[in-house]
């Protein structure tokens, strides 16, 4: 059991700690900064994109961790910048990392194999695609109605 699990952790577990490397360099050489002006720079209209940047973090790492820890900072700075509300931005790119993270190609594969009947992988991800883009778009619905009033 514990190789198992060891073997597993050894196929994800280096991946999530460069992503958590990666955001660091990127706050600490200011790269988050550039980007949070960059984005700042589309105004109201950059509320649209806040879910978006989330759930792509959470599906290219696979790890809310690691989505959170190469895109947060730059959403915070660039969602203060607008002057929009802080806390229910990161709350939709949160959900958002979340959603997609599940519907990532390794965390679709993990709880593949971890099943009796084996489903086909390409069916299970499309399948969570197909669900986390309508959450998406209402998440997305409810951002732009929470905060572009305040703007």
């Amino acid at each position: 059991m514990l190789p198992d699990v060891a073997a597993r952790w050894w196929r994800v577990g280096p991946a999530t700690a460069l992503f958590l490397v990666f955001g660091v360099v990127m706050a600490v050489s200011g790269m988050s900064q550039t980007l949070a002006l960059a984005l700042a720079g589309l105004g109201g209209a950059y509320l649209v994109a806040v879910p978006a940047i989330g759930a792509l973090g959470g599906f290219m790492t696979g790890s809310n961790s690691g989505a959170n820890a190469m895109f947060a900072a730059p959403q915070a700075q660039a969602v203060t910048a607008i002057g929009a509300d802080l806390l229910p931005a990161m709350a939709v790119h949160n959900v958002a990392a979340a959603l997609f993270m599940m519907a990532s190609p390794a965390r679709v594969e993990l709880a593949v194999q971890l099943t009796s009947d084996r489903p086909r992988a390409a069916v299970v991800q499309r399948t969570v695609l197909v669900v986390d883009l309508a959450i998406l778009a209402v998440l997305t619905g409810g951002l732009l109605v929470l905060l572009l009033p305040t703007l």
